[in-house]
């Protein structure tokens, strides 16, 4: 969030200049998305391999290694995409997102910029083209409400083919949506009681 004013604002007459400085942008840019990545993917295999540890103490006789929770598709430049298993999906996208804004911040040059992610939680033979489409529009939705300090949305997805997020979000009554979810709200409201407020809407749990 952010890129499109900052290079408006960038005020260069010289072409090869103008041309040297966005070079310069984009590949920070660049790194910054891989930093926030490796980051919220530290963070949350911690937590992740705490929980499968946990499990697997319940049922000894049937110990097994921990599976892969997260497979990254796309990475470069303003664009993430990535496969996350369902219940680490939105600790992973909080992660990357707080950690994104935090390392913008602490550099001169790009601290006016955020992040916003979409997520559709789907089966796992779910066609990927809808699910990325669905992430997609969520995405733009999360832009509108956190351009400032950057957001996320999230869809349970069920069914398939038609606008699928149009038709689920009709029948939520208003008084229970709550999201999109900025993340500078994160640390002022307690995750249980987000994740409460969250499961009275039943087609999005």
């Amino acid at each position: 969030n952010g890129f499109g004013k900052m290079l408006a604002d960038l005020d260069i007459p010289d072409p090869d200049a103008y041309i040297e400085t966005l070079s310069a942008l984009s590949r920070k840019l660049d790194a910054i998305a891989h930093e926030s990545l490796a980051s919220a993917i530290g963070t949350v295999h911690r937590e992740y391999l705490e929980a499968w540890e946990a499990s697997q103490q319940r049922r000894p006789s049937n110990h097994r290694p921990p599976p892969a929770w997260v497979l990254p598709l796309v990475v470069g430049g303003d664009d993430l995409t990535a496969m996350v298993a369902g219940r680490w999906a939105r600790r992973f996208v909080e992660a990357y997102l707080t950690e994104f804004r935090e390392q913008c911040k602490r550099d001169g040059s790009t601290k006016a910029l955020s992040a916003s992610a979409g997520i559709a939680v789907v089966k796992t033979g779910y066609p990927f083209y809808d699910a990325y489409e669905i992430a997609e529009k969520l995405t733009k939705i999360a832009k509108k409400s956190g351009r400032d300090a950057g957001s996320y949305d999230l869809q349970v997805v069920h069914g398939s083919g038609g606008d699928q997020l149009k038709l689920i979000r009709s029948s939520v009554p208003a008084a229970l949506d709550v999201l999109p979810v900025r993340v500078t709200e994160l640390a002022e409201n307690a995750s249980d009681e987000r994740d409460s407020r969250l499961l009275r809407v039943p087609v999005r749990d």
